[in-house]
């Protein structure tokens, strides 16, 4: 190949961009000769013909096929370049993190960040083209380039060229570009910002600030991110202001705009960017030009708090100047649904390009409108042979399902608006709350990264119990723990609902978690059938299941010294297992852990508020699966985890021995449930439990390594209490207060539900001169319930000793309210007294020494932010106290009888026959007009502090029993 070669035209990168601006160049100038240099290992990027599969897409920064395996349990085989980013795919735009949970921030807009999965180029002959040999490709790189028109590749060849067009991607490959050709063209530069840009850029964020308040204090992010290079300077995202002001019209920089239009994008850049190298096409003068740049880097770094500080970045909205000067441009950015009703009177990225162009893109008045009606002009189709009848009953079928997807919106946006005008006429106020818009109320200032830390907030600012709008439902914060008891305790009857969930329970669920059942005849009857296995009485028999199962956590966390996070997690899942199908989970790693783990890791996903849109809107689900793309999902994930159930239900019937699936199918309550109804019933006990016991545990570790103090006295308690002789028991648990006193803490400290599950109230009620209209969401915030200063002084602080405290604080609320107060809290107890214990008897813990000999840190408030919340990896180290307790743990497993059939997990129900009573063991507790209140024995909690005593008859009728001896006790399913 000679060294030296003359091309008009020379195109950096054979991917998207580059390939559209060659395919567009030659269409308007046939004769052109084009080079293309590329580095990579196939023309097309990951869009060649060696790597194209089916729903390939473009390449993404975020690895799509853990995500889709985790949902959907499908395998993705990836071709992966050398750039080791994965390609996405048409569903993974649907299910990709950013998409699902927004984005790992707690700013407002946050159902507008997004990865981008894209579409194959529109070109109708894209592939034909490229694929014909037409294009000469060097798998190269640019060395450098000379004043002469000439560009050095490293491969040794010069190209003499007119053009330069660099399609290059997000990374920044101008190394050829020197400092001064970088300001000249508008690229990063490290030169500093002259005080003409930052002038320009002050100017700009006022702008944007001004007509975007929410964005002018963005929160704090989890890693700051600094660049040392400014900002591209292109206008309209492709042309450098100096050039153009000269004159000079050499090169254009497509790619800067990144999005989930991109084949559209990449195809009007191109057409752009060559009608500006041909000359036909002005610009402005160069302070207008300046002006814009600054704004829309102003723009992105505020907007996108990652990205948007290294690129003019933009994924859904690619704003021209215009759009700024709109009156609705802060509305425009709170919701796609204000979207669906706006008028379009604003240039879009992509229509300002044709507008440059004097192209008409004929688009309708609003997006409704583009549904409704064809386009002007030409029609087009993507397959050329289609006859006219198969695309004749295609375009029917469309129509006819884009008029149902149309006609469903507008009645869901007239009955958002009309609804709650009706309802509240002529009654009390709702409660305060941050003010809101109309049809989507106060969704554009919801954070779904960690809610009940802004809610606390809100609690400060509007008082304990505080109202928001979603779309149609109002939900009702209760921020202090009087607020909560009050409703959710006392008004239990009326307050022990649950909210609609459309995507978790009905579609995912099919209406069989108990969790999320509504208060109706099923609800009662699972709750029922639980009690029959969960009662206190019932609970203190399985302490031989749990100090086997703690036995060898003991042994793993001696044996592994800090890697504790596996030992937790395989204790909490084998003890809950071997109750509930009478088998243990001896390695952690088995396949029936990880299914557990992949099922609660899916309803985590699919149960979070404001995730779905068809929980917003429930009227959606009624669209076609290919309008649904969440109902193909559900789909695949119930047929999972209820094939899964069933399975651990059967195995369970036929292994011998005791276990909860034995122990509620006989019972009478059991008649008419199915067995698909019992394995749920059964299995959210180990689903719920396994993940919040591993959490706590996990939480009281970290405790523990922030606050070394409450080390001392717990052991010395314990050398008091239990000695060296013998390992700790939950027989213990009366007489160690100090270590019952870090359990509650831990659960005060750090709540695992930080917000509860969501109640709803049957009836319309009234509080604190406060309507909460019937059906409203109520979400107890637990989290900031239990940082409140004025019940729990000092509270970031752990602090055991509040719970000692003559004074001590009324219990805390980390296993819920009322009916639906967690009916396995008595196993979780028994479980986190008995760990802490044992691990504080036979352990030290204390800060991980990395290889400098430093403490490794650990965040005190890092935790996850999902409905469930665990400490984020840290580390610690786990060492044992001494020889001789290491030898006791180890001769107590050796000795330790591991026969499930032998060790205790056999029925301990109640043989006496009971009866109904009239009167129980009762109490004063002062502060309420009737201060008789029934106690439940065995644990002292209150039944009921209802002043009315409506326990003794009605709901909690003939739930007060006595056994033969005349020792009164209580059982009702909700507590």
């Amino acid at each position: 190949m000679a060294t030296n070669e003359t091309y008009d035209v020379v195109i950096i990168g054979a991917g998207w961009y580059g390939l559209i601006a060659a395919t567009t160049y030659l269409r308007l100038a046939p004769e052109t000769k084009i080079l293309i240099v590329d580095k990579g290992h196939s023309i097309g990027g990951v869009c060649s013909e060696e790597s194209i599969y089916p729903n390939l897409f473009v390449k993404s920064v975020m690895d799509c096929s853990s995500i889709l395996s985790i949902l959907c349990r499908l395998k993705v085989f990836l071709r992966i370049g050398t750039s080791r980013v994965k390609p996405s795919t048409t569903t993974y735009t649907i299910l990709q993190k950013t998409m699902i949970l927004s984005v790992e921030s707690d700013w407002a807009p946050k159902i507008f960040w997004a990865n981008s999965g894209l579409g194959l180029a529109s070109v109708p002959d894209f592939w034909k083209t490229f694929h014909a040999g037409d294009v000469k490709v060097h798998r190269t790189e640019i060395a450098s380039y000379s004043d002469t028109d000439k560009v050095h590749l490293k491969n040794g060849v010069t190209v003499g060229t007119d053009y330069v067009i660099l399609c290059t991607g997000w990374s920044d490959a101008l190394e050829p570009f020197n400092e001064r050709l970088r300001v000249q063209c508008g690229l990063p530069s490290k030169a500093d910002f002259t005080e003409k840009w930052k002038k320009l850029d002050a100017e700009a964020d006022d702008i944007v600030s001004k007509k975007l308040p929410i964005l002018a204090n963005p929160p704090d992010t989890f890693v700051e991110t600094t660049s040392q290079r400014r900002p591209w300077r292109l206008y309209r995202r492709l042309i450098s202001p100096k050039m153009a002001a000269v004159g000079d019209r050499s090169i254009f920089f497509p790619v800067q705009i990144h999005s989930v239009y991109t084949p559209l994008v990449a195809e009007m850049q191109a057409l752009w960017g060559v009608a500006y190298l041909l000359g036909q096409l002005e610009v402005p003068n160069q302070d207008d030009i300046e002006k814009e740049i600054a704004v829309w880097n102003a723009w992105t770094r505020k907007r996108y708090l990652e990205q948007g500080r290294k690129h003019a970045y933009s994924i859904y909205d690619y704003l021209a100047v215009s759009f700024f000067r709109s009156s609705i441009f802060p509305l425009t950015l709170i919701a796609p649904v204000i979207s669906m009703v706006l008028p379009a009177n604003t240039d879009t990225y992509v229509d300002t390009l044709a507008r440059d162009l004097g192209i008409n893109t004929s688009r309708k008045a609003n997006p409704i409108a583009e549904m409704k009606a064809e386009l002007a002009g030409e029609k087009s189709s993507t397959n050329g042979h289609a006859n006219g009848k198969t695309n004749g009953a295609v375009n029917g079928k469309t129509n006819s399902y884009t008029g149902l997807a149309v006609t469903l919106i507008l009645v869901s946006v007239a009955y958002l608006v009309i609804s709650p005008i009706i309802d509240g006429w002529g009654k009390p106020p709702l409660p305060p709350g941050p003010p809101a818009l109309p049809i989507i109320g106060n969704v554009h200032q919801m954070s779904l990264s960690a809610p009940w830390k802004q809610h606390m907030e809100w609690t400060k600012q509007y008082g304990p119990i505080f109202r928001l709008k979603a779309g149609k439902d109002t939900m009702i914060v209760l921020g202090t723990m009087q607020a909560a008891r009050d409703l959710l305790d006392k008004k239990s009857k009326i307050y022990s609902s649950r909210p609609r969930s459309v995507m978790a329970f009905e579609n995912v669920s099919k209406g069989l978690r108990p969790v999320l059942m509504p208060d109706n005849e099923q609800w009662k009857t699972a709750r029922r059938l639980q009690g029959v296995v969960l009662t206190y009485k019932m609970s203190q028999s399985y302490r031989g299941v749990q100090a086997l199962e703690s036995l060898q956590l003991l042994r793993g966390l001696l044996q592994n010294k800090g890697k504790f996070q596996k030992e937790l997690h395989r204790y909490s899942t084998s003890t809950l297992f071997a109750l509930a199908y009478g088998q243990r989970m001896t390695r952690g790693d088995e396949e029936e852990v990880k299914a557990i783990d992949l099922i609660v890791e899916r309803f985590a996903l699919f149960g979070r508020v404001g995730t779905w849109i068809v929980d917003a809107i429930p009227i959606l689900n009624y669209l076609p699966t290919f309008l649904a793309p969440w109902k193909k999902i559900a789909e695949e994930c119930h047929a999972f985890e209820s094939k899964m159930h069933m399975k651990h239900l059967h195995q369970a019937m036929e292994r011998p021995g005791w276990n909860f699936v034995k122990a509620v199918k006989d019972v009478k309550a059991a008649e008419g449930v199915s067995q698909k109804e019992l394995a749920y019933i059964v299995a959210i006990l180990l689903e719920a439990g396994a993940e919040t016991t591993t959490n706590a545990l996990e939480t009281f570790v970290l405790a523990a390594r922030l606050f070394p103090r409450i080390i001392s006295p717990a052991q010395a308690e314990l050398e008091s209490v239990i000695g060296t002789s013998r390992l700790p028991t939950v027989d213990d648990s009366p007489n160690m207060p100090y270590i019952n006193a870090i359990v509650k803490e831990t659960l005060r400290w750090r709540p695992v539900v930080p917000e509860s599950v969501p109640h709803l109230n049957t009836e319309e009620d009234e509080y604190m001169g406060y309507r909460i209209p019937k059906g409203s969401i109520i979400l107890p915030n637990v989290w900031g319930i239990h940082l409140n200063p004025d019940i729990y002084p000092d509270p970031n602080n752990f602090l055991p000793e509040r719970w000692l405290a003559k004074d001590a604080p009324p219990e805390h609320a980390a296993f819920g309210f009322g009916r639906r107060i967690c009916t396995g809290q008595h196993i979780a107890y028994n479980s986190l007294f008995l760990n802490v214990a044992r691990i504080l008897w036979a352990c030290n813990i204390g800060p991980k020494i990395d290889a400098d000999g430093r403490e490794v840190p650990v965040d005190e408030w890092g935790f996850s932010d999902g409905f469930i919340s665990r400490p984020l990896p840290f580390e610690v180290s786990i060492t044992p106290r001494s020889e001789e307790r290491t030898k006791l743990v180890e001769k107590a497993w050796e000795e330790a009888d591991k026969d499930l059939l032998i060790i205790g997990a056999t029925s301990p129900g109640p043989t006496a026959m009971f009866g109904p009573i009239r009167h129980g063991i009762f109490r004063s507790e002062p502060g309420f007009p009737i201060n008789i209140n029934a106690e439940i024995v065995h644990s002292g909690d209150l039944i009921t502090i209802d002043p009315d005593q409506k326990w003794l008859h009605n709901d909690f009728s003939g739930m007060l029993k006595t056994d033969s001896g005349g020792t009164p006790s209580f059982y009702h399913e909700g507590y």
